[in-house]
């Protein structure tokens, strides 16, 4: 039932082995640009950000929390800059060329990675989430105490292995079969053999349901652990511990809400009788507009939910503002240094002439 019911809209084709590149289908011209900005925006935010977390997470004082939550925020920030790079900035290429401008090779990178990070990211936030609520309700487990930065990061690397699981399979087994979706620009494998009616639904509850349930669940009881300690002394656990537990219930909160619109859109499409999508595009790209803002957040996340995230990024501010205040001076001066000289040596060649005389 997948296999009939897979994307075959007019708005998918084949993107390799057309004679031309795809052009994009949009009336208004204005609004192509509109989108091409936006996700450029997204894509340029979104490396920037998780480019500075990576870098300020090399420094002890910035992440004052557990070190396995630093861990988890460091593979989250890959992550995020991996879909930044593969996905939001060939589309952002796609909407501002008007037309599928990259080589046929980026076609199976988009395909291959956007079905990685997306279960990826679900995975690692679901791990963040997890994780910090064992620390809190069973402080002494096994799990807790075992859960060293070392492990955090071998934890992390399986689950960029599991997430390479369902990309593998599509690429080998529709390494023929790429689509190109016109309303974002991307490409994506059609899920053309039969063998799919017997792994899909599992690969598909495995990686992109499963993760999303355990994070719903351990979101809950996060915020039924901040009811209580609020109840009980504002105090409880130490200003660290409020840290990690807003930064993981902030981060889960995000995920769900942005996922939930494009899952329930992308669910629609596969399940969707003969091929045919009943979604709009303008609402298609709006869905997947919405869900890029998981992937830009997490710099502003920690920046409001980690005090002394906060501190490490206005000092590096401070130093930044204080090195360009310095340059712009130094600039000025020698601009002015350079627009007087020549009158200096004006002066100094008519004294040599009257001396002459």
């Amino acid at each position: 039932y997948f296999i009939q019911s897979n994307l075959r809209t007019p708005t998918v084709m084949n993107a390799l082995n057309s004679s031309s590149s795809p052009m994009i289908e949009m009336e208004s011209t204005t609004m192509q640009h509109i989108w091409g900005t936006f996700f450029l925006a997204v894509a340029v935010i979104a490396f920037s950000g998780d480019a500075a977390i990576l870098a300020s997470s090399l420094n002890r004082g910035a992440f004052q929390i557990k070190r396995p939550l630093v861990v988890v925020i460091q593979h989250l920030a890959a992550c995020d800059i991996l879909t930044a790079i593969t996905t939001y900035l060939p589309i952002a290429i796609y909407f501002l060329g008007g037309q599928w401008r990259l080589k046929p090779l980026n076609c199976y990178i988009t395909a291959f990675f956007s079905y990685c990070t997306s279960s990826l990211v679900s995975m690692i936030i679901c791990f963040m989430a997890m994780s910090k609520l064992m620390m809190l309700k069973r402080p002494l487990s096994w799990f807790t105490r075992s859960l060293t930065k070392i492990r955090t990061h071998i934890i992390c690397f399986l689950l960029w292995g599991f997430s390479l699981i369902a990309p593998l399979v599509s690429f080998f087994l529709e390494f023929d079969h790429i689509s190109f979706d016109h309303r974002v620009g991307l490409c994506e494998f059609q899920l053309t053999n039969p063998v799919w009616n017997f792994i899909l639904p599992p690969i598909y509850f495995a990686f992109f349901v499963l993760p999303d349930i355990l994070l719903a669940i351990s979101t809950v009881l996060l915020i039924v652990h901040l009811m209580d300690a609020r109840k009980t002394s504002r105090q409880a656990g130490g200003q660290e511990r409020w840290q990690g537990i807003i930064t993981a219930f902030s981060c889960a909160v995000i995920h769900i809400t942005t996922s939930v619109p494009f899952s329930v859109c992308w669910f629609m499409e596969i399940t969707a009788p003969n091929g045919v999508s009943t979604i709009g595009d303008d609402v298609y790209r709006a869905t997947m507009a919405f869900y890029s803002i998981d992937t830009v957040c997490n710099f502003f996340v920690y920046s409001l939910t980690l005090p002394s995230y906060r501190e490490f990024v206005k000092e590096r501010l401070g130093i930044f503002r204080s090195f360009l205040t310095s340059a712009t001076q130094n600039f000025s001066n020698n601009i002015a240094t350079s627009s007087s000289a020549p009158a200096g040596i004006i002066n100094q060649d008519c004294t040599t002439e009257e001396h002459a005389v």
